[in-house]
């Protein structure tokens, strides 16, 4: 059984609002117990050296937010995570070539970072290995902001500026002419080829078609539908622009959909369904090369995407050009003040069916090309894609692939990307290091943000298999009396069962929350006549706050109690918390409750009891089931009663 001081602790954790990222940069001291916890996790315990580090990181990171506006501290502590990044893995560049200005040393490392530190981490040892994870993680407090620049013109001249040099883009993707070895060998024979030329013409331009056809060629007469632009702050100072299609173009490109995505499935250098899987190919190798691609989503040709998908000219239009690229969307407040119209002409618009994987597997094609440039007889899997993230481990293929970028108008931030000898690479906002072997990926501050509650710790295990009960009680909140009274010599059966009753207790707490009483509205003073206010609170509002301490006093005496009946539970007082008429009914909170206790029997077991379900005896041997199914409800079977026959009077 759980212990009694976790049990208290994850009954008050489990009611605990989660906290939000403002408080978290309120004070010194606030920050700094922030920071601690992410140590505390990649470490499993605390220094003085870490106490005092963590005091001087979160009193420049509170300067420079007060000075500069957080936005500002956003982008800072983002440039400085990938500063470190590069000078810990890969080769360093001159500060003058930063995209955000950020001190750093001559050898590449932030300066926001504590000297003694500094000088720990050059020395690249598995101690350096654990403080670069924790400096990462202490900067992934830029994730944490959810500010972005103001929306301006240039949030959509990546998607309204049209690709330049589209001609040099179709070189290598359409001919230039129907001019085979068959054609051209006999030149003295005019006649045959006066004859073929003509019928060449007919099959180029009938086969290979225009170069971007769109629906009003294709099909003439179909008018333009419309969708919607939308937007969504993830941190960092980061705005990301998707569209809402609308329903026809999303059923028609759903087909498409399935189909690339299943393709995506049998590529063992894709990540889209597993980010882990294609990292196999990349350990033990030593030069490795993460790019980072600007606005390559908005800036890929949809010429690439049309060779691709060239079963025909007709279907590849439909999909690619009609679908996907040269739409119209709507864009309307509260993104920006006066509702307009955005036209794609470069990329595609994420947020469509078929939009991630078509572009994911051009950019498999693009590798491709560049690794059958360097190795013609060859099948290349030396490297990792997830959508616009890139990793390549041969020097020769990933000079063809800057090279076939760059000739599709798509540039790479040098900046930002981490090119390494030493086998260091970033992937999916993951760091490795040691040729592949040393997982230095931070600690995700929104995650540990999410501790207050028991299944916010229950993704902390999983996601970076925490096994210290003691360090978990720590992240919840558990002081220094809960701690020790802890029995922290657990095997793993007695671990497994913690879980399973922690689990248990959140199932449970729900049942009473279910009934627990929610804070009154008051009838604002503005409602109110001059006068009346004295009186108002003496009788009526003196009244209604007695009925609701009674049911506070029920909800936790009552509701909160572990061996409480359905039958009390029931029985609960009845108050209004608001001072607007409601048609809320009683007995369908009674309703809602025994459907409640029906799912937790329907995921335990007919054989599970808990004891706030009564204890009746059933005298048949069986439950039985019904529904459509066969097992979609449990009932048991009760005598009927036969009502009294009415006789006639004499």
């Amino acid at each position: 059984m759980i212990d009694l001081p976790m049990k208290a602790l994850f009954n008050v954790k489990e009611r605990s609002a989660a906290s939000t990222w403002r408080r978290v940069l309120e004070n010194s001291q606030t920050t700094r117990g922030w920071l601690l916890k992410l140590a505390l996790v990649v470490s499993g315990g605390l220094t003085c050296e870490i106490a005092i580090a963590a005091f001087l990181f979160s009193r420049e990171v509170l300067r420079i937010g007060r000075k500069s506006g957080l936005l500002f501290l956003a982008l800072y502590l983002k440039q400085c995570s990938s500063s470190l990044q590069v000078a810990y893995g890969g080769t360093g560049y001159s500060p003058s070539r930063l995209p955000f200005p950020v001190s750093l040393t001559r050898s590449g490392y932030p300066r926001i970072i504590p000297r003694f530190h500094r000088l720990i981490i050059q020395r690249k040892d598995e101690r350096a290995d654990r403080l670069v994870k924790m400096y990462l993680s202490w900067f992934s407090l830029s994730k944490v902001i959810r500010l972005a620049k103001p929306v301006s013109k240039a949030t959509f001249s990546t998607i309204t500026t049209e690709v330049a040099d589209l001609d040099r883009i179709l070189e290598g993707l359409v001919p230039s002419s129907a001019l085979w070895p068959s054609r051209i060998r006999y030149a003295l024979d005019y006649k045959y080829n006066t004859e073929t030329a003509w019928a060449d013409i007919d099959w180029f331009d009938r086969f290979v078609g225009p170069v971007l056809p769109t629906m009003e060629t294709s099909f003439p007469g179909v008018p333009l539908m419309f969708g919607k632009l939308s937007q969504s702050v993830e941190g960092g100072g980061k705005r990301r622009v998707f569209a809402i299609g609308n329903y026809v173009k999303q059923r028609l490109l759903k087909p498409y959909h399935d189909w690339l995505m299943a393709i995506l499935r049998r590529l063992p250098t894709d990540g889209t369904f597993c980010q882990e899987a294609p990292l196999v190919c990349l350990v033990g190798r030593k030069h490795v090369y993460s790019f980072d691609l600007s606005a390559a989503t908005d800036r890929w040709p949809l010429t690439l995407l049309m060779a691709l998908l060239s079963l025909g000219p007709t279907l590849a239009a439909s999909v690619v050009q009609s679908a996907l690229g040269f739409n119209t969307f709507t864009v309307s407040r509260p993104f920006v003040r006066r509702s307009t119209d955005v036209c794609f002409t470069a990329g595609q618009p994420l947020g469509y069916y078929a939009s991630w994987p078509l572009f994911t597997l051009s950019h498999h094609w693009v590798v491709w090309m560049a690794a059958a440039r360097v190795y013609p007889r060859r099948r290349f899997k030396d490297y990792a894609i997830l959508g616009d993230d890139v990793v390549i481990a041969d020097p020769m293929v990933a000079k063809e692939y800057t090279l076939l970028v760059d000739a599709l108008g798509v540039k790479i931030s040098y900046q930002k990307s981490l090119i390494s000898s030493s086998g260091a690479f970033e992937f999916a906002k993951r760091f490795f290091a040691s040729m592949g072997r040393a997982d230095l990926s931070p600690i995700s501050l929104r995650s540990l943000m999410m501790c207050k509650s028991v299944i916010g710790l229950l993704q902390m295990i999983d996601k970076y298999s925490i096994i210290n009960i003691a360090l978990l009680a720590r992240l919840g909140g558990a002081g220094y009396r809960v701690l020790a009274r802890l029995n922290v010599r657990r095997s793993g059966s007695d671990y497994m069962l913690l879980s399973k009753s922690l689990v248990e207790v959140s199932r449970l707490d729900s049942i009473g929350g279910w009934v627990a009483p929610k804070e009154l509205r008051l009838v604002p003073d503005e409602l109110v006549f001059d006068g009346e206010v004295e009186i108002l609170e003496r009788t009526l509002i003196h009244n209604w706050v007695r009925a609701w301490l009674k049911s506070l006093s029920w909800y936790y005496s009552v509701a909160l109690d572990d061996n409480v009946r359905l039958e009390d539970l029931f029985d609960h007082p009845v108050v209004e918390t608001s001072w607007r008429r409601s048609n809320k009914v009683p007995d369908l909170i009674n309703f809602g409750l025994l459907w409640k206790c029906y799912d937790m029997v329907s995921m335990r077991g007919v054989n599970w009891r808990p004891n706030i379900l009564p204890s009746i005896p059933i005298t048949h041997s069986r439950w039985i089931l019904g529904g459509f199914s066969g097992r979609d409800f449990i009932m048991a079977p009760v005598e009927f009663l036969t009502p009294p026959v009415k006789t006639a009077r004499k």
